[in-house]
C-alpha cells in the first residue's frame, strides 16, 4: 500500500477525477444514460480526503505545518472559480429570475460564499420549497460538506500527532462513528442524511485513511499483480455504483460504500496499476480532471437557468449545447483565473486578502438580495407581476392541531383556523392538493364563519392502508410506507366529528401506470407493489375509507385536477426575447387516464358522499387548459395556483353550502 500521498503529483488521480465530474455532469444533463452519475461527488470526497490529509501529514512530521499556510491555500484553490461563478449568477439573475427565485439565489449565494450551502438546503427540505432542480447553487452542498471538514481536519491531525496518537486509529474511530451515524440517518430522515456533514465525513476519511498508510515507511508495497487486480476491482464497484444506484433509493446509506470502495481501491493502486498508468494517466483524461472543479461550478447553474426558462428539461441539443460551453467555461477558468491567481507567487498575500474581501462582498450582496426579498424594482419583476396574490391577514392565525387523540402524529400534517363565534367545523384532508387549495378554503371559512381544519399529508394519498414503495418526496416515507397514517387520521376526524370532510388528492398519479405512483395495502401485499396491486387499493381502500367518513360527517371529494405533460411557461423576459406560453393535455386523454377512478366515485354517491368536478372549468372538451378566463391555474404540471384557486369561490362555496343542508 506504499504510495506517495504528500507533495507528489500523480496523474491518475486527475483521471479519477475526469471520471468523478463527467459522471455527475452526465447524470444532470441526460439522467437516464447514467442513473447514478450523482456518486461522483462521492468519489470527489475520497480523493479530496487522500489528497488533503497526504499534504497535512507530511507537513505535520516534517515540523513544517501552519493553519494558516493551509487554508491560505485552500483559499487559492476554492475561491477564484467559485467567485467568478457565483458573480456570474447573480449577474444573470438579475436579468432574468422572478421576485422569490432571486430572493432564493441570494439566500443560497450567501450560503454558498460561507460554505454552509449543505446545511441550508437541509433546512429547505419542505414538499413546497423551490423544486432541486431549480436551485441555480443546489450543487455547492458538497463544497460545504468538504471545507466543514476541513475547519477541523487539520487541528484534529495535530492534536493526534502531539499527543502520539496512532493516526490511523484516530481516522478509523471517527470514520466508524460517521458511518454509523449515516446508516441510523437513513433510516429515520434521508434529507439530513444526504447533507449533513456528520454523516459523509467517512467517505473523507476512507481517503485519509488511505494516504495516513501510505505515509507509513514500514507498508508493504503491492505487487503489480495484486496491484492490477485491485484497480479492476476498483473500476467494476465505481461502474456498478454509476448503473445500480439511482434517486429512488436511500442514499447515502449502505450504497455509498460502493463508490467510495471502488475509488478507494482505484487511489491506493492507481499509482502501479496498468489502468492507472494507461486508462487513468492518458492526456484527455488528466486534461478533463484539471478542469474538473470549474466544470464542476459551472455545468449546474447553465442547465438549471435552462430549466428555468423552458420551465421544465430542456431538449435534447440544448443540454449537450450547454454541456460544451461549460467546458469552455471551464477551461477559460482555469487557464485565465484559476491559474494566474493561485500560481502568482510574488503577489501571493495580496491575493489572498483579495480573494477573502471580494468573496466577504459577495456574501454581503446575497444578503442583501435575500432581506430585499429579490428586489421587485427589476424588469423581469414588473414583466411578470401578478395582481392577484393570496392575502389572507385578517383571519385568525393557523395553529397546531392540538389538544386530541392522535395530536401528537398529526402535528406537522394538521393547521387548525377556529372559527370568530361557534359554528359548524370543515375538515380538508388530502396529498399537497390540500395545502394548493387552501386560499378558497380559508377564504370560505372566513366569510361563512366554519372553523377549518387542514390535514396534509404530502404525497401521500388520503386512503386508509394505502403504502407507497417510490418516494418523489423522501420524507413522505416516513409516514406513507406502512399503511397506518391514514387510519390515524380517520380516528382523528372521528374525535373531532366535522360537520364536513373535503377529500382531495391527485388521484391521476395513483390510478395511472406511467407515473410509478404505485400503492401497496401491506396487510393483504406485503412484498410487490403493482399496477394491480394499485387497481386493489382504489377499488377496495378507497370505497372503505369513504365509507367511514360519511359515517362520521358529510363527504366532499374532488375529483381529479388534469396533470399536464409539461410544465406552462409563464415568464415573460423581453430582453431575451422570451415570452409566454400555456400547456395543454387532450381530454380525451385526461378522461382516459381517471376513467377507473370515475367508476369508483361513480359507485359511491349518495347524500352523504357528493362530488366536485374542478376540471370542468379548465376543460373545454376537446383540451384541459392551464389558462383559461384570464385566470393562470398552474403553478407547475399539477398544483394549482392562489389565484386559481380562488376561481373557485362561488362553486365551492355553493357546493358546501347545499351538501350541509341536505339531510
Amino acid at each position: 500500500m506504499k504510495q506517495m500521498a504528500g507533495h507528489s503529483y500523480r496523474p491518475d488521480i486527475d483521471g479519477l477525477r475526469a471520471v468523478a465530474v463527467l459522471a455527475v455532469v452526465i447524470f444532470h444533463a441526460f439522467p437516464a444514460w447514467l442513473p447514478g452519475g450523482f456518486v461522483g461527488v462521492d468519489v470527489f470526497f475520497v480523493i479530496s480526503g487522500y489528497l488533503i490529509t497526504g499534504i497535512i501529514a507530511v507537513e505535520i512530521q516534517r515540523d513544517q505545518f501552519s493553519v494558516a499556510r493551509f487554508y491560505s491555500r485552500r483559499i487559492l484553490r476554492i475561491f477564484p472559480a467559485l467567485l467568478l461563478v457565483l458573480v456570474s449568477c447573480l449577474a444573470f439573475g438579475w436579468l432574468v429570475l422572478l421576485k422569490d427565485e432571486y430572493q432564493e439565489l441570494g439566500k443560497h449565494t450567501l450560503a454558498g460564499a460561507a460554505f454552509v450551502q449543505n446545511l441550508m438546503l437541509w433546512s429547505e427540505s419542505s414538499y413546497f420549497a423551490m423544486p432541486a432542480e431549480l436551485k441555480v447553487l443546489l450543487h455547492l452542498w458538497s463544497l460545504g460538506i468538504e471545507e466543514q471538514f476541513y475547519i477541523f481536519w487539520p487541528l484534529i491531525l495535530l492534536m493526534a500527532f502531539r499527543l502520539k496518537l496512532r493516526l490511523g486509529t484516530v481516522v478509523v474511530a471517527l470514520g466508524c462513528l460517521s458511518f454509523a451515524l449515516n446508516l441510523f440517518e437513513v433510516q429515520r430522515d434521508l434529507t439530513a442524511d444526504f447533507y449533513s456533514p456528520l454523516t459523509r465525513v467517512w467517505e473523507l476519511l476512507v481517503g485519509a485513511w488511505l494516504a495516513v498508510k501510505a505515509q507509513n515507511p514500514h507498508a508493504r508495497t503491492l505487487s503489480p499483480q495484486l496491484a492490477n487486480g485491485l484497480s479492476v476491482l476498483g473500476g467494476i464497484a465505481i461502474a456498478l455504483s454509476l448503473w445500480l444506484i439511482n434517486r429512488d433509493l436511500a442514499f447515502p446509506g449502505y450504497w455509498a460504500v460502493l463508490p467510495v470502495f471502488g475509488s478507494a481501491c482505484l487511489l491506493a493502486t492507481g499509482a502501479t496499476s496498468w489502468l492507472g498508468k494507461v486508462a487513468f494517466s492518458n492526456k484527455l483524461m488528466v486534461w478533463v480532471g484539471l478542469l474538473s472543479y470549474p466544470l464542476y461550478l459551472w455545468h449546474w447553474p447553465l442547465l438549471t437557468f435552462a430549466k428555468i426558462f423552458e420551465n421544465g428539461t430542456p431538449r435534447f441539443t440544448i443540454r449537450l449545447l450547454l454541456v460544451g460551453l461549460a467546458v469552455v467555461l471551464a477551461w477559460l477558468t482555469y487557464r485565465l483565473v484559476e491559474r494566474p491567481l493561485r500560481f502568482n507567487a510574488s503577489q501571493r498575500r495580496l491575493i489572498i486578502w483579495g480573494l477573502s474581501t471580494c468573496m466577504c462582498v459577495v456574501a454581503a450582496t446575497g444578503y442583501l438580495i435575500c432581506q430585499s426579498g429579490g428586489f421587485s424594482s427589476r424588469q423581469v419583476v414588473r414583466e411578470n407581476a401578478d395582481t392577484a396574490d393570496y392575502v389572507l391577514s385578517d383571519f385568525n392565525p393557523a395553529s397546531p392541531c392540538v389538544g386530541l387523540v392522535s395530536s401528537d402524529f398529526l402535528y406537522p400534517f394538521c393547521q387548525q383556523r377556529s372559527a370568530a363565534k361557534e359554528n359548524k367545523t370543515l375538515v380538508v384532508w388530502g396529498d399537497s392538493s390540500a395545502t394548493v387549495w387552501s386560499p378558497v378554503f380559508e377564504t370560505i371559512a372566513k366569510q361563512d364563519n366554519y372553523t377549518l381544519l387542514r390535514i396534509a399529508m404530502l404525497s401521500c394519498p388520503p386512503i386508509a392502508g394505502a403504502s407507497k414503495v417510490i418516494f418523489k418526496y423522501p420524507q413522505s416515507r416516513l409516514y406513507c410506507s406502512d399503511g397506518v397514517s391514514q387510519q390515524k387520521v380517520l380516528d382523528y376526524i372521528n374525535i373531532v366529528k366535522p360537520d364536513m370532510v373535503v377529500i382531495i388528492a391527485a388521484w391521476n398519479e395513483y390510478s395511472t401506470e406511467q407515473t410509478g405512483e404505485l400503492l401497496i395495502d401491506r396487510r393483504y401485499d406485503p412484498q410487490v407493489a403493482s399496477t394491480e396491486t394499485t387497481k386493489q387499493v382504489l377499488e377496495r381502500n378507497l370505497p372503505e375509507t369513504l365509507k367511514q367518513l360519511s359515517e362520521m360527517s358529510k363527504v366532499l371529494v374532488f375529483r381529479s385536477w388534469p396533470i399536464l405533460t409539461s410544465t406552462p411557461n409563464t415568464r415573460v423576459i423581453s430582453s431575451l426575447g422570451i415570452s409566454k406560453h400555456e400547456a395543454i393535455v387532450p381530454q380525451a386523454e385526461f378522461e382516459k387516464e381517471t376513467k377507473l377512478i370515475n367508476q369508483i366515485f361513480d359507485s359511491l354517491a349518495s347524500s352523504q358522499i357528493r362530488f366536485f368536478s374542478p376540471a370542468d372549468k379548465v376543460c373545454d372538451g376537446v383540451v384541459c387548459h392551464s389558462e383559461r378566463f384570464g385566470v393562470r391555474f398552474y403553478s407547475d404540471f399539477y398544483h394549482i395556483t392562489p389565484r386559481g384557486s380562488l376561481s373557485f369561490m362561488d362553486e365551492l362555496q355553493n357546493a358546501i353550502s347545499q351538501a350541509l343542508k341536505q339531510n
